[in-house]
């Protein structure tokens, strides 16, 4: 598949990339260049202002002559490539935030350099066929979009599929269907018109020997069901449900905490600072808490009091990873952060809190 227009794109910036990956300025040298360092979150991919806080680069090049579209194109941290393709140029924000609609052939890489994946775009929606590889080059499937009208979801069909042998096991949407994580097989089932059918059949090796299926009928999903290392079922609906705090977000738990918890009388502010103070404690796979402790201290009176503000809260439950609850370690700052971020016609402040958590996968406990 090869594209004149994207060759030329991708030999102009292999020439740029090397000046530009050690600037902290938007806009590079040549007019109507821009550079963006974004980084790469759940919901998207916000700007940020240096390297060295961004996932990636993104490069906006300005038509070539041979079509009127932007050239796009993305380089990890290690400067290598990872994307290259089109975008329209009507989107006004394209210069000042980085935004694309994608348009055309675009192609992802490996870290190796081979391709990854090639799709055609149109107004931003994949349409036609799309082609995956193995990370050793080798081709592993294709999809086939078919639009239903812009701005709605194109529908998606399994359409070619080949196994680690290279051997065609779904042809023209009917057959058996291959899903990996890395070399796993971690699910499978099979396909029918382009579309699951049946009972699949998954495992994951992230977490603890949890197995799990999907029941299909004529594409649409039924339900879903997982199994821990004992056999034991547990029916889902969602794949993954987050920790939660009375169905909120942490912030919330640690506001309501620090209104129960008390300070021990003699309590030595000089040897621990509570305004960055940290603090850990276990959620058992039936929602119970224990082990609640401040982190890098032994006072006993002062985990304590921590423990009994802990009970007058109540209200956590679990993850769950394919319907299976998972014992957890959370991390959670004493208090949050905050700031307030101004609009830019200065009418009003929004007043910003955020904290930076971790949660650890614990195994069973004794």
């Amino acid at each position: 598949m090869k594209n004149k227009t994207l060759s030329k794109l991708l030999s102009y910036g292999l020439l740029l990339v090397a000046g530009l990956t050690n600037t902290n300025n938007a806009i590079a040298q040549r007019l109507d260049t821009a550079v963006f360092y974004l980084k790469q979150v759940s919901n998207g991919s916000p700007v940020v202002t240096t390297p060295d806080n961004a996932d990636f680069m993104r490069i906006i090049l300005p038509p070539d002559g041979t079509d009127a579209n932007l050239g796009i194109m993305e380089y990890d941290k290690n400067r290598k490539l990872i994307f290259v393709g089109k975008s329209d140029p009507g989107l006004p924000r394209t210069y000042t935030e980085g935004d694309v609609v994608l348009t055309g052939e675009c192609i992802t890489y490996f870290s190796n350099g081979k391709r990854h994946t090639i799709a055609h775009y149109v107004h931003g929606n994949k349409e036609g066929m799309e082609y995956m590889y193995n990370y050793d080059g080798t081709i592993y499937c294709s999809l086939k979009h078919l639009s239903v009208g812009r701005g709605a979801n194109n529908t998606v069909l399994n359409w070619e599929c080949y196994d680690q042998n290279g051997n065609n096991i779904c042809t023209e949407g009917n057959g058996w269907w291959l899903s990996y994580e890395n070399t796993h097989v971690a699910l499978q089932g099979a396909v029918k018109n382009g579309l699951p059918d049946g009972l699949w059949k998954g495992s994951t090796k992230v977490i603890d020997s949890i197995k799990y299926t999907y029941l299909y009928k004529d594409g649409k999903y039924i339900s879903g069901t997982g199994y821990d290392k004992t056999g034991k079922a547990y029916p889902f609906q969602r794949d993954h449900e987050l920790a939660k705090y009375n169905q909120n977000d942490p912030i919330s738990f640690i506001r309501i905490m620090r209104g129960h918890f008390k300070l021990p009388k003699n309590f030595d502010h000089k040897k621990m600072n509570l305004d960055t103070a940290r603090f850990s404690f276990i959620l058992e796979k039936d929602n119970s808490v224990s082990h609640i402790e401040f982190l890098g201290t032994a006072d006993t009176a002062l985990n304590n009091n921590l423990t009994a503000a802990f009970l007058k809260c109540g209200g956590w439950s679990t993850a769950k990873h394919y319907g299976i609850p998972l014992r957890l370690r959370i991390t959670l700052p004493y208090r949050e952060n905050g700031e307030y971020l101004n609009n830019k016609s200065d009418i009003y402040n929004t007043y910003k809190r955020e904290i930076a958590y971790k949660i650890e996968i614990l195994g069973d406990s004794h």
